[in-house]
């Protein structure tokens, strides 16, 4: 066991069906015992609970992690599969690379079509085009008649490089939806 694992689970319980952390023993009025750990950071793309222990903060996902598992090596990422940053029962969490978890990331904020990958063009007579990253490169998918055809071919392409397609659309919409709507 690492200094680390044994230092978070020296302080720290964690609750395998609800992902939380609570206190064992109390720190200070912050962090009393038997008390949940935790504070919502919001500095980051999406809230994240956080912890602060010795003067240091850290992701309360990785020190959940590090105390089941062990350390994370340097360069690894803790992904939240169901998309949720704040859910971390160790069924929702993955340890991947970089890349392995921007497939899994939330549809932009600045996206205007409404599905990660498909943007709107120049032309009029293929107005729609497809795109997905791959090994840090941008991939051109194609350029389309319909909406629902650039749709049809990132989530071919999804399927192909093992994304997470629960977070491909900001709305319900299904694929049946998408693909059976060809007046977008």
């Amino acid at each position: 066991m690492s200094e680390m694992q044994k230092k978070f689970n020296e302080w720290f319980l964690y609750d395998e069906n609800t992902g939380d952390l609570v206190w064992k023993k109390t720190k200070n009025s912050r962090g009393v015992e038997g008390t949940t750990v935790g504070a919502v950071d919001n500095s980051f793309d999406v809230p994240r609970l956080v912890l602060k222990l010795d003067n240091k903060k850290y992701h309360v996902a990785r020190v959940i992690w590090c105390m089941i598992h062990g350390d994370i090596e340097d360069g690894m990422y803790i992904d939240h599969l169901n998309g949720d940053p704040l859910d971390n029962r160790l069924s929702n969490l993955r340890l991947t690379t970089p890349s392995g978890n921007a497939k899994n990331r939330c549809i932009s904020s600045t996206n205007t079509s409404g599905i990660t990958g498909v943007s709107k063009t120049h032309r009029a007579s293929k107005p729609w085009k497809a795109s997905i990253y791959n090994n840090g490169k941008n991939c051109h998918l194609g350029v389309y008649k319909t909406k629902a055809e650039a749709v049809a071919a990132r989530i071919g392409a999804e399927k192909v490089l093992g994304y997470l397609s629960h977070k491909r659309v900001s709305t319900q919409e299904t694929d049946r939806s998408l693909l059976g709507s060809s007046h977008q």
